[in-house]
């Protein structure tokens, strides 16, 4: 009985160690495979991203629109579950837990941006520009270097009065 006990012990304390070890929640299944992004797509969304931001000025929701499309698209492109919003989110926040509360506020946003006072609007476009260069990142994209993040970077994007 003492050694079934002490066996019993031992496969407890390697369960927990190889759980430690991988540091993966029971029941959390594993994340999406992430696909390279193709030749030429790294300029793509670089570029759409910087006509995004260029037309928020002439109109904000319009660029919060096309903002949450692009961010979709990557996401798309990258491999992640997109028509899932639960399976979606679960996955993005497994590499991208601090980008992920702000993905999902813009997401809010942009599902009535006309009603969004135009602040809001722009600290959505920044949340969303900065899990874009997460996730480009990722893809081995170098990024171009941003302003500071948040608090967020009140310059990186045009300051506009507020709806």
């Amino acid at each position: 009985m003492a050694v079934f006990i002490t066996l019993l012990i031992i496969a407890i304390v390697v369960a927990v160690g190889l759980l430690v070890y991988y540091r993966r929640p029971i029941g959390l299944t594993p994340g999406p495979k992430l696909t390279p992004l193709e030749e030429g797509d790294e300029e793509f969304y670089l570029d759409s991203w910087n006509h995004i931001q260029g037309s928020f000025v002439d109109a904000p929701p319009v660029a919060l629109d096309n903002a949450e499309k692009l961010v979709t698209r990557l996401l798309t492109a990258r491999g992640y579950p997109v028509e899932d919003q639960d399976a979606l989110i679960a996955q993005l926040s497994r590499r991208h837990s601090a980008e992920t509360p702000g993905f999902e506020k813009a997401r809010a946003l942009a599902a009535s941006p006309d009603t969004t006072p135009t602040e809001d609007v722009r600290l959505a476009l920044i949340d969303l520009r900065v899990l874009t260069d997460a996730l480009l990142h990722d893809a081995g994209v170098t990024v171009p270097e941003r302003a500071a993040v948040r608090g967020r970077d009140q310059a990186a994007l045009p300051a506009s009065s507020a709806k």
